[in-house]
């Protein structure tokens, strides 16, 4: 059915008598029944409908800028809302600070008009966690509004951000996950480092709170005990540990850094690759949405597009043999993700290879970005949205 969003009043309202009352939200707040309809105002929704329920409607929740402006992938949004549309739905997006007691000043994406609008709503039946920022994530109001969300039996999904330190210690415990992990190691202080560098020779160093590649490190030792330290496509050469610590030491006491042991990946000519892996939960139990090869530039030292990595065709490296491996991984971490921080609806993986063939868990993204293959971001949106549908009682 639809509903419709009366522009100079600015409330969402219905016209059908015959099924008045109507309710909607997670708290089942009330959907005004409007007696006259004026269409230069009304812009319509598709929504579905369970009894006296119409929705879902879904709180995408994400950051602000100091100066106002909203951060995240916009264009992801607009595209839920699209998807949401054509079977019947309602995403707007929040911040933290939008929240009352009883609504949130949302913003909604019209489709009709190519626009964003801000009014009321009341809370979800669903939130999409997209907040961009893992200190906003420790504060007190987001605190408070997850208890919230508990307490009110809302279902939030894809819950915090996992840093790469505490998603190495949780898979260790797994049996069948640990094997696939590099050795990795807390960098605390210059003692860790050198110990680690002395057990293995080639090291990549990785802030633990920071992705797309940004702030890693590429650490060899040679034999004759000195050192190579590669950021980016710059590299430069030091005598001995302590000349590389005193050049490295302000970074990495104050901000969390990991060692982990350099793979001898596997390559492409001549180039390191990875799989890039998207899973999403579907039909009870962690699929694989999509793959993709990432290989790094021959003078960098990680795959990141931004970091000068390319895209190659899946298709043209394709084993099914090995397909079968990637949707066991992704199912166990799925499952390990889910029962430690609550539950994770999506994910991606980067997962190297070796020359012997052995694969390895490199990353972990509890908040995937839009991916770079357009028909995987395809098909992730429509699998989202059924994962909405899913988790509500609008289900298809």
């Amino acid at each position: 059915m639809n509903i419709f969003f009366d522009k100079k009043k600015h409330i969402f309202v219905h016209f059908d008598k015959s099924t008045s009352p109507l309710f909607w939200g997670a708290q089942d707040e009330l959907l005004p029944l409007a007696s006259e309809s004026n269409e230069d105002y009304l812009l319509k929704i598709k929504v579905k409908k369970n009894k006296k329920r119409v929705g879902p409607l879904i709180g995408i929740l994400t950051s602000k800028t100091k100066s106002g402006d909203i951060v995240g992938q916009k264009e992801m949004f607009i595209n839920i809302q699209k998807e949401l549309q054509i079977n019947g739905g309602l995403s707007f997006i929040y911040t933290l600070e939008d929240c009352h007691e009883k609504h949130i000043n949302g913003t909604f994406y019209s489709i009709e008009e190519k626009r964003w609008i801000i009014t009321r709503f009341p809370y979800p039946n669903i939130i999409y966690n997209r907040i961009s920022s893992r200190s906003e994530e420790k504060n007190n109001k987001f605190t408070k509004h997850k208890q919230k969300m508990d307490i009110d039996n809302i279902f939030m999904f894809n819950p915090c951000f996992i840093d790469k330190y505490s998603m190495h210690l949780l898979f260790s415990k797994n049996p069948l996950l640990k094997p696939l992990l590099p050795p990795t190691k807390l960098i605390i202080e210059d003692q860790d480092l050198e110990e680690f560098l002395t057990e293995y020779s080639k090291v990549y160093l990785k802030p633990t709170l920071r992705s797309q590649g940004n702030g890693i490190y590429y650490l060899k030792r040679d034999e004759a005990q000195s050192y190579i330290c590669q950021i980016g496509q710059y590299k430069n050469e030091f005598l001995s540990f302590n000349d590389l610590w005193s050049s490295i030491k302000n970074t990495i006491t104050t901000t969390s850094y990991i060692a982990q042991k350099d793979i001898d990946s596997a390559k492409i000519n001549g180039k390191k690759y990875d799989y890039r892996i998207l899973s999403q939960y579907d039909r009870n139990e962690y699929q694989t949405t999509g793959i993709g090869i990432r290989v790094a530039d021959l003078n960098r030292i990680t795959t990141h597009l931004s970091k000068g990595g390319q895209i190659i065709p899946y298709e043209s490296f394709r084993q099914p043999s090995l397909e079968k491996v990637f949707q066991w991984i992704m199912q166990e971490c799925g499952k390990t993700l889910s029962t430690e921080y609550g539950f994770y609806a999506e994910f991606t993986m980067d997962l190297g290879r070796d020359q012997s063939g052995k694969l390895w868990i490199y990353e972990i993204n509890a908040k995937p970005m839009t991916f770079d293959e357009i028909e995987i971001e395809s098909i992730r949106m429509k699998k989202l949205i059924n994962i909405f549908y899913h988790q509500s009682i609008f289900k298809n």
